[in-house]
């Protein structure tokens, strides 16, 4: 071609070789991770190397042995790193000591150690949550350190109900009769053995006696990783918080394998539901940095047994009152809101409770009878349109859907209820004239108008509608009177034997 051949130098100092060690008279290739002899030499000629160039030797701070100071330390993060060397910035140690080495005395092998750890940690796809931005989880046992039982707090979970409330509390109680070593610190029964095993994915390979540590570090500038929680427990005080933290944040849901499981939304969804704004995608928070601080809190708390973070449950309580601002997210705020708030409102489970005489409990279900009684015009017949089993499956199997006049008042409903019911109950009427026509759905029309009346009756024997206190905004348990109401309603044997008696009127 006529052109001069370009020559390029390489500088092979900075490139970085890997290779193995094939001894005479053997087939196999024995890894450098596994030579523990060649590791030992190895390290050996690192100490030659310090002292012949003469390393100040110390007492390290953490391994209380003789050692080689370290003055710079790997990085762990990019060119980031998690220890600071000691002739950093005069900010890493002004204020507190006047000299730079002063500061904690590090040896080169715990240091060495430190940082291959937390590497590989971070490295692990069984060890390491990503939280968003530059911010990892890091959780190991000291019986399990690749985590090998797949321990993934940070997830939603389910739960399969084998058995009604009413029957796993007489089983556990019988199981206690039988074994009194039982305690809290043990899976003494199958209902939290599954808890568990829905965290763990799997076996659980780690023991009662083991360590369980978790590390949050994150990231903060090109320099410098801060680790900005760690906790160390034992493997049985886990076991027994991650049962509580599912025994008290659950909620109802259902599925195609399992028709009805309980459910443990994780910390993200939590997060979204929270402090979300509905977008195509969907929940989407702006600061990622503000989630990933949340996050953390969240696993502290699961782990620590500690109760939802207060500012998660007063946001879901703010969303769930604002039904509008959320068209295709309304189902993961609904069910996000009754698993943070149903511990504070005394509510066990999504069973209707008829003795219920709480305010805000009877104008939630005064709520989900308009808007059934209103929607039920828009459907084919008195069972098509909605899943029987899953009262949020309403806009997938309708189409188009309407939204009803109960959901686009929900949120003036919710702040003044005595108003808006009459106002409701005024726009009701011509549905209801419809409904009385139509042979099909007579039966729902009746068994929900029976439901009103019900409701009505209770709510003027216990209050006074003429009083400003009755008109006050609702509390957190409408949303509870609602989703009752709407499960009793969709239950489908009593459904289709309203029907039946409709059509025999």
């Amino acid at each position: 071609s006529g052109e001069k051949e370009k020559w390029e130098e390489l500088n092979f100092s900075k490139v970085f070789m890997t290779f193995k060690i094939q001894y005479q008279g053997q087939d196999s290739m024995v890894s450098l991770s596994e030579n523990k002899d060649l590791q030992e030499k190895f390290i050996n000629y690192v100490h030659f190397c310090d002292e012949k160039q003469g390393s100040p030797k110390i007492t390290c701070n953490i391994s209380g042995k003789e050692d080689y100071l370290c003055v710079k330390h790997r990085p762990l993060i990019g060119s980031a790193r998690l220890i600071s060397q000691i002739t950093a910035n005069p900010e890493n140690y002004k204020g507190r000591f006047i000299n730079p080495d002063e500061t904690i005395k590090i040896g080169k092998d715990s240091s060495q150690k430190i940082i291959l750890m937390a590497k590989s940690l971070l490295d692990g796809e069984k060890t390491s949550r990503w939280l968003g931005e530059l911010s990892y989880a890091l959780s190991w046992f000291s019986d399990d350190i690749k985590n090998e039982s797949k321990l993934d707090i940070g997830k939603s979970i389910q739960v399969k109900r084998l058995q009604s409330p009413g029957e796993a509390l007489l089983n556990r109680a019988k199981e206690k009769a039988k074994t009194k070593e039982d305690s809290a610190l043990k899976i003494a029964d199958k209902n939290t053995e599954d808890i568990v095993k829905s965290f763990t994915s799997g076996r659980i390979l780690f023991s009662d006696t083991s360590k369980y540590y978790l590390a949050v570090v994150d990231k903060v500038s090109n320099g410098r990783v801060a680790v900005k929680y760690f906790r160390e427990m034992d493997g049985s005080r886990l076991k027994e918080n991650l049962a509580r933290w599912q025994e008290k944040y659950h909620w109802t849901g259902y599925g195609k394998e399992i028709k009805e499981f309980d459910y443990t939304p994780n910390p993200l969804k939590l997060i979204q539901a929270a402090y979300g704004i509905e977008r195509e995608k969907g929940l989407e928070v702006a600061k990622k940095q503000f989630v990933t601080d949340q996050y953390a809190n969240i696993l502290a708390a699961i782990i620590e047994g500690r109760d939802m973070p207060r500012n998660i449950v007063r946001a879901l309580e703010m969303n769930v009152r604002n039904r509008l601002n959320y068209d295709k997210t309304w189902p993961t705020i609904k069910s996000c809101a009754l698993v943070a708030l149903k511990n504070q409102e005394g509510i066990k489970d999504n069973m209707l409770d008829r003795q219920n005489i709480d305010r805000s409990y009877l104008f939630g279900r005064l709520l989900a009878l308009y808007e059934r009684l209103e929607a039920t015009n828009y459907e084919k017949n008195s069972s098509s349109g909605k899943n029987e089993e899953d009262p949020d499956q309403k806009k997938k199997d309708t189409s188009p859907y309407r939204l009803t006049n109960a959901e686009k008042l929900w949120t003036s409903f919710v702040n003044k209820p005595v108003t808006m019911n009459l106002q409701l109950r005024n726009l009701m009427k011509p549905y209801e004239k419809k409904l009385k026509l139509s042979e099909d759905k007579r039966g729902i029309y009746k068994k929900i108008k029976h439901e009103i009346s019900e409701v009505t009756n209770i709510l003027q024997d216990n209050y006074d509608y003429q009083l400003p206190e009755t008109n006050r905004p609702l509390g957190p348990g409408f949303i509870f009177g609602y989703e009752a109401q709407m499960a009793e309603i969709f239950k489908k044997k009593e459904s289709k034997g309203q029907e039946g008696e409709g059509k025999n009127d």
